[in-house]
């Protein structure tokens, strides 16, 4: 099977107040890192929504079909553009990731799923870190022109694999508010102040 990555970037960033997909983070704005992260895939997309193109990176950025429909848009819009047989899909929220995480939920993508699903220690899904297949996107279609934006109706509907990872060990960390982006922030300066003492 085929597999591309889509990045969805296209969101309000209601709860940042900012367009948290160009926050900086490790010398890279939060797409720059994922697409730094991703770079291996072959089939490259960023989801912008319905947002200016301004990212400065070398992937295929793609507007919404339907837009103001939120993740659902954006992800649908990536599935009706591949080429590929699925896409992995990483929303920039989650600038932290690693690798890792797809090479593990790769492993449960077979001939008879649709989708595959990381849920956390803590018991919450993630369907915007997972695998699609690309005619998961006929579904979402559906659902978006009946006024339905909800994502994890959409795995109700379709072959769905839910998978158990810890979050510490494959980066799950979201960043969605002023109070998560400093908090990042703070414990990345503690790092380098502790780097720096042990250098002495």
């Amino acid at each position: 099977m085929t597999i591309g990555c889509v990045i969805l970037a296209g969101g309000k960033s209601s709860r940042m107040g900012t367009d948290k997909a160009l926050l900086s983070i490790e010398n890279h704005n939060f797409i720059q890192k994922l697409c730094e992260t991703f770079s291996f895939f072959e089939e490259k997309i960023i989801a912008r929504g319905d947002k200016e193109k301004t990212v400065d990176v070398t992937w295929s950025v793609i507007s919404d079909i339907y837009p103001h429909h939120g993740p659902i848009g954006g992800l649908h819009a990536a599935l009706q553009a591949c080429q590929s047989e699925a896409l992995f899909c990483a929303a920039c929220d989650t600038p932290l990731i690693k690798r890792a995480i797809y090479d593990r939920l790769a492993m449960e993508m077979t001939e008879d799923t649709d989708v595959v699903i990381p849920v956390t220690e803590d018991g919450k899904y993630h369907p915007l870190c997972g695998i699609y297949r690309k005619t998961v996107g006929n579904i979402m279609e559906e659902q978006i022109l009946g006024g339905n934006n909800r994502m994890m109706q959409v795995l109700k509907k379709v072959r769905t694999k839910y998978v158990n990872i810890n979050s510490i060990e494959y980066g799950i960390y979201n960043i969605n508010t002023p109070e998560q982006y400093n908090l990042y922030i703070k414990k990345k300066n503690r790092e380098i102040s502790f780097d720096k003492s042990s250098d002495i």
